[in-house]
């Protein structure tokens, strides 16, 4: 196999590809368990690395420039066909038109009541959706009248699914009335109802056999979550044995019994539970992720790195699989391996603070062990490349520049440490220098084969910095000719384009990022100053409270002065457009 085999991809000349590959390969082996297999992987990425280095050197491209793709002619369809929903419970729609509010409630209820006490019926999401989907023809009077039943059945009757209380609360809306609802209803009630609703996950329903006693079973179940949630650990067993008595088998009673375990510092126990939940649903992902932390705590540095080798082959980005394998990396010593590994986790969760800090530690050991190399062969290129790049990564600018400058004096530097340096010299606000670097990195670029998407990027970031609108334009249209639907240049010629009060157009390009990945908050943030800029103050606050609701809890402690900012920003927007 030639090293490109090995890594499991075409031949590249693009560095961040053949990381990527690497970093995907080094799942699938065990550094210590599987060492030729592991040592060639290795070979084959520094001799894939090395070629790219000689063919940049020699300028001798071996690919030809990526096509490129011109998509200012595009047009971008938002709106999504919603397909036709036809009800189960279809026949009360037409019935209810016909009967006065009171006797419509009635039905309304009576097949509520009667989907509630079929245990098999009540666990079923799709029958709820149902019978929910006849809001479409409720009147005012009847909806305010049904939320008022509804709540009050609810009282004696809340063991469901955590999905259906979310179907209630589109429907009813209760969050937007949370003043209203504890001053008619119990308090106890109302948390719960909020918490059913607003959780972004809930206990499962669907493992119960028909014969349980399902009520009593959930009852104690959801007694012990409480309970653990609020650290009442005594408590918490109590219900988890009483529970255990009526049904062994539920995996979420057997991940809550684990928990517990591991609170109460049984870890032999919590790994024996975690076993039996593997046993039962080898299936069920959360007991291989809890069997991992507690392996990989207790020092049984192989089951763990099994284990999460085995979640990233059936979910390839889970955060805690991904940040796992790389502590594992790091305990075998693979401090490189462990950087790889951390920075392709940060890549798919740019929020997770843990890898950032875990990257940090990494990147420290590095230096430490690269300058004590460079300190024994000063000359050696290799190494200074490194060092670079280390500086770079633990925000030591003005090292990584000195060294770069090293590098230039004893060799000729290609387009990724010219990329480097121009990095370096904007995060230190030397801006009109790193233009100047920039284009020395384009033209190596194309003169190596290669497409300079990366540096198109940043050369368009320092011109927003410079506020340079239409400079940014110009190298970001560049970039989004390679790249037609990457988010991050939508997100960013959004922002150039609000920054020449190009409204209209900043919108367009906010639409088609938020299209792309709807999860990304900064597109928000800009088509919500175009809107305001345009007057649509409804649109405007909409995509404020994206970023007020969402992104402020995400980015707390990574980028906390850039969302203090915005956030604060936000609010003045947000009031403005309130008051018209």
């Amino acid at each position: 196999m030639n090293i490109w085999e090995v890594l499991g991809i075409s031949p590249s000349l693009e560095s961040k590809v053949i990381k990527q590959a690497y970093a995907n390969k080094l799942r699938s082996y065990h550094p210590e368990r599987n060492q030729e297999e592991f040592q060639n992987l290795r070979k084959a990425y520094e001799q894939a690395l090395h070629k790219v280095n000689y063919h940049r050197e020699e300028k001798q491209p071996f690919l030809a420039n990526q096509p490129v793709k011109d998509c200012e002619s595009e047009l971008v369809t938002i709106k999504n066909a919603t397909p036709i929903h036809e009800s189960a419970f279809s026949y009360l729609s037409t019935e209810m038109r016909n009967l006065s509010v009171e006797a419509a409630s009635n039905l309304f209820m009576k097949q509520m009541e009667a989907l509630y006490n079929n245990p098999s019926n009540r666990i079923n999401i799709s029958m709820w959706k149902d019978l929910l989907n006849t809001k479409q023809d409720w009147q005012p009077s009847l909806k305010e009248l049904l939320s008022e039943r509804v709540l009050t059945f609810l009282q004696d009757n809340y063991f469901l699914p955590q999905p259906v209380w979310v179907l209630f609360n589109e429907v009813f809306m209760w969050t937007e009335q949370e003043i209203q609802l504890y001053e008619s209803y119990p308090e106890n009630f109302i948390d719960h109802l909020l918490e059913k609703v607003t959780e972004t996950w809930g206990l499962r329903y669907e493992f119960f056999p028909k014969d349980a006693d399902m009520d009593n079973f959930i009852e104690y179940r959801d007694d012990a979550h409480v309970a653990l949630t609020s650290n009442n650990l005594d408590y918490a067993y109590e219900c988890l044995l009483a529970a255990q008595k009526l049904y062994t088998n539920d995996p979420d009673l057997l991940r809550l019994l684990g928990t517990y375990f591991v609170r109460v510092g049984e870890n032999e126990q919590a790994i024996d539970t975690f076993n039996k939940l593997i046993d039962i649903y080898p299936a069920d992902i959360d007991g291989f992720i809890n069997r991992a932390k507690l392996t990989f705590e207790t020092g049984d540095m192989n089951q763990a790195f099994s284990d999460y080798q085995y979640i990233l082959e059936q979910m390839p980005d889970h955060l805690q699989a991904m940040n796992g394998l790389a502590r594992c990396y790091l305990s075998y010593n693979r401090l490189f391996e462990a950087k790889i590994l951390f920075e392709i986790t940060i890549e798919k969760h740019p929020y997770d603070l843990d890898s950032r800090i875990w990257l940090y530690k990494v990147n420290k050991l590095l230096l430490e062990n690269t300058l004590n190399e460079v300190a024994c062969s000063p000359s050696n290129i290799e190494l200074k490349l490194t060092l670079a790049q280390l500086y770079y990564d633990l925000e030591l600018y003005q090292e990584c520049c000195q060294t770069i400058r090293e590098i230039q004096s004893l060799s000729t530097l290609h387009s990724d440490m010219f990329l480097l340096w121009g990095k370096a010299l904007s995060k230190q606000g030397q801006l009109k220098e790193c233009l100047k670097i920039f284009n020395k990195a384009f033209d190596l670029a194309q003169g190596e084969g290669l497409n300079g998407f990366d540096i198109l990027v940043e050369h368009g970031i320092a011109h927003l910095k410079l506020k340079n609108g239409k400079g940014a334009i110009s190298k970001l249209s560049e970039a989004l000719k390679i790249k037609p639907d990457d988010t991050r240049v939508l997100s960013l010629l959004s922002n150039a384009h609000q920054m020449i009060k190009d409204w209209a157009i900043g919108i367009y390009f906010a639409d088609r990022a938020i299209e792309v990945n709807p999860l990304n908050w900064q597109p928000y943030v800009y088509r919500g100053i175009c809107h305001y800029k345009l007057k649509n103050y409804r649109e405007a606050i909409q995509d404020h409270a994206v970023m007020l609701e969402h992104e402020y809890r995400k980015m707390l402690g990574i980028e906390k002065a850039c969302v203090i900012f915005n956030f604060n920003s936000m609010k003045k927007h947000q009031s403005v457009c309130l008051g018209h």
